[in-house]
């Protein structure tokens, strides 16, 4: 899947894995996120606002239920589908999250590739964004072994 010199492959895997370690930690917990952005929710603006500026530039390490794993650009592009809500019957859940993680070897490589929908893998990476109320972009990131 790796198109480029291993060189390369090893300078942008190292230099992700600078920026994640440097990044301020967040404390913010995917599932405080998922609450608060859900339909239905007793979420303030303030308060979603107050969660994301707690997570956005700064490195998470969350579990991810996977729902498609795909390939661009030498690295992997991880999906979730809209993260379930402590209570369906309250809210109704729309956040999901996209992390593209680099592989730092072949053992990534083929943890990455034998993901299946619906099984959970632990990231690290940086939040880049929370695109419209609902999605998570994190940009780079890493499997947690």
């Amino acid at each position: 899947w790796m198109r480029s010199s291993p060189s390369i492959v090893n300078a942008v895997i190292d230099a992700a894995v600078a920026l994640i370690d440097r990044a301020p930690r967040s404390e913010v917990a995917l599932q405080d996120l998922v609450e608060a952005y859900a339909l239905g929710s007793k979420s303030t603006q303030a308060q979603r606002e107050a969660l994301t500026q707690g997570a956005l530039g700064h490195t998470v390490e969350w579990d991810l239920p996977v729902s498609d794993v795909s390939i661009a650009e030498d690295r992997f592009q991880l999906s979730t589908s809209a993260i379930a809500t402590r209570n369906r019957a309250e809210a109704v859940p729309m956040l999901r999250v996209v992390a593209f993680v680099v592989a730092r070897g072949a053992s990534d490589e083929q943890r990455l590739l034998r993901l299946r929908t619906d099984e959970t893998v632990r990231i690290r990476g940086i939040v880049q964004e929370v695109r419209d109320q609902r999605a998570v972009a994190i940009v780079p990131a890493v499997l947690v072994p």
